[in-house]
């Protein structure tokens, strides 16, 4: 999560474009959200718009504590990619 962090912060100050940018949440978004996921009713965790998967991550972790899993979907290959190399 560091790595993405300080991905998406450098985007930011050194002018990458915004399609090309991560976009990440906050940090504080992403407990916010990993809170909200534990607490949902059961079902499934979507979710749309990966980038590089770090709300994906923080999804994981709320759908670990509730025994579920993510499901997320991207449609900019650059970034779907991103999220498959943190992934392994």
């Amino acid at each position: 999560m560091r790595q993405l962090e300080q991905i998406d912060l450098r985007d930011r100050i050194d002018g990458t474009p915004r399609m090309k940018r991560l976009r990440q949440i906050p940090s504080e978004v992403g407990r916010f959200i990993a809170i909200l996921a534990v607490a949902a009713p059961d079902g499934r965790c979507i979710e749309i718009g990966t980038s590089a998967g770090y709300s994906t991550l923080w999804l994981a972790l709320a759908c670990r504590a509730s025994n579920r899993k993510v499901t997320t979907f991207e449609i900019l290959d650059e970034k779907a990619e991103l999220a498959v190399m943190r992934k392994s």
